[in-house]
């Protein structure tokens, strides 16, 4: 269990929910976050939507988020660059006491002061949409790549280089 995020440093990015009078029930809020707000790298410069939807009962609250955007990166097999779409989601159970408490294994767990104020998403989505992005990235599946002898790029161009194939 990992405790609940206080770091005031993403509390601008306004992803923040007031849950203290918050009813018991189904809640849904939209965000729309510059990336900027939350310290990503240059690769993120489009808008990030955030989905967040809370489900509140007696002593627990339970957020599903939905996280999109589009990151400019560059191929790891040509090196061109290109727009990747993202789309990751996360679940965080927030609860004010962690006893008996019954979870999915996919679930983040949080225990929460009962006088909390806020929710702050910020972190957390942050790095989840990092985790989102893929170890290696292509800008399509048939990418060719460079030829490892005279460094041209495959896709536009087919070189006269002897590969080991060849050989």
């Amino acid at each position: 269990m990992k405790p609940p995020h206080s770091d005031k440093k993403y509390e601008q990015a306004g992803l923040r929910i007031n849950i203290s009078k918050l009813s018991d029930g189904i809640h849904e809020y939209e965000f729309k976050v510059e990336p900027r707000q939350l310290d990503l790298d240059k690769r993120f410069n489009k808008p990030l939507n955030v989905n967040a939807r809370l489900d509140k009962a007696t002593n627990k609250i339970f957020l599903t988020s939905d996280l999109e955007t589009d990151a400019d990166v560059e191929c790891d097999r040509c090196l061109n660059p290109f727009l990747h779409h993202l789309q990751t989601s996360y679940n965080v159970l927030y609860t004010y006491e962690d006893r008996g408490i019954t979870v999915n294994d996919s679930d983040d767990v949080q225990v929460i002061s009962i006088d909390k104020v806020y929710l702050d998403l910020a972190e957390d989505v942050r790095q989840y949409l990092l985790l989102a992005m893929p170890i290696k990235l292509v800008c399509k599946d048939e990418c060719a790549g460079l030829c490892p002898t005279c460094g041209k790029n495959l896709n536009d161009i087919k070189c006269n280089c002897k590969t080991e194939e060849d050989r």
